[in-house]
């Protein structure tokens, strides 16, 4: 921790008009001296004001200017992993913005990127745990975003299940500018930006060029829908826990044409076309429960929660690995939203 001296001296040591003040006095003192020198006084006295004006013109910048924040998630992964994903979040950032003024921000506001690194080193279980991570963030973020004026755009970087990332992404919606990374080959890379028009991930694509979809021949109040967007497929093990449970639920099913591993440097179709899939089920009247199953990219998880939003009665279920079964862990209606 810093002592009150070292405090000290680096707050006299950054402040620039104490320097001008000093050389205004200075020149004073050798105006008297030397009266023929007094234009290096008036000279002194024009550059202090010049020097304070462009000072106080870039706070003023600084203040409206956009700022580019990157927002990190990490879920099972040790806080040292969390801590280094920051760094490599700024790189991409500025990769694709050319924004570099991180360290100002944090200088100039007195706030700190921590807020904006949400980290749990095991994995989430109880459905308490979901909703508390997900409640914890927007309640960091918000500390942050309280004291940094100006337009913002996120920057979404996930490591954890797809799961989280569709809860998180519903807590967001479409109400802020953003753009979400995809871990791929050891590199964040930007797939869906939602810089330039926010509800453009809400627009449903009804001809399906990324998505396959099979209906049931009858519906059933609660209807699971089945998302087989990675190179797993999840049908087969969805079927086997609904008859285990012993519900009356019909399938949806829909499955990728791109054979488990996209390629294209847009996602954003892709989520608009499964996001139609969701839009006529909600129109359906006989239907009152969605029950979502996925094999996902977290990327894709988080664009399609941006679509769904809060407001969808959707359950969403988590395929837990070492037991090898579901598990509902969120419901996206009933996630507060306090961004």
């Amino acid at each position: 921790m810093k002592s009150k001296y070292r405090i000290f001296t680096e707050s006299l040591a950054e402040d620039a008009d104490l320097y001008f003040f000093i050389a205004a006095i200075v020149m004073s003192f050798l105006s008297f001296l030397a009266p023929g020198k007094k234009w290096l006084l008036i000279v002194v006295i024009l550059t202090f004001i010049a020097a304070y004006i462009l000072k106080h013109f870039r706070i003023a910048s600084q203040l409206v200017s956009i700022k580019h924040l990157p927002l990190i998630f990490t879920v099972g992964r040790p806080i040292k992993d969390a801590q280094n994903a920051l760094e490599t979040a700024q790189e991409a950032i500025t990769e694709l913005t050319s924004f570099k003024a991180f360290h100002k921000i944090e200088k100039r506001f007195d706030v700190r990127y921590d807020l904006l690194i949400h980290h749990r080193g095991r994995r989430l279980e109880k459905e308490d745990e979901w909703t508390d991570f997900i409640a914890d963030s927007q309640h960091s973020i918000r500390q942050f975003i309280d004291v940094v004026p100006g337009e913002k755009v996120y920057h979404a970087f996930l490591y954890g299940p797809a799961s989280l990332a569709l809860g998180l992404g519903a807590v967001f919606g479409c109400k802020h500018k953003i753009v979400i990374y995809q871990l791929l080959d050891g590199q964040y890379r930007p797939v869906i930006d939602l810089r330039e028009n926010l509800r453009r991930i809400k627009q449903p694509l009804l001809e399906h060029k990324y998505i396959s979809v099979s209906h049931p021949q009858r519906l059933t109040q609660d209807i699971a829908v089945v998302l087989d967007m990675a190179s797993h497929p999840a049908r087969g093990y969805v079927e086997e826990y609904i008859n285990q449970q012993g519900g009356d639920m019909e399938v949806v099913g829909v499955v990728n044409t791109y054979g488990g591993n996209l390629v294209e440097d847009d996602w954003t179709p892709v989520v608009q076309e499964i996001y139609s899939v969701f839009n006529q089920l909600q129109a359906k009247k006989d239907i009152t429960n969605i029950h979502l199953f996925h094999s996902m990219p977290v990327a894709l998880a988080f664009g399609l929660g941006i679509a769904l939003g809060n407001f969808v009665p959707v359950t969403v279920y988590n395929w837990e690995a070492s037991e090898k079964a579901y598990q509902p862990v969120l419901k996206l209606n009933e996630l507060e939203c306090i961004l």
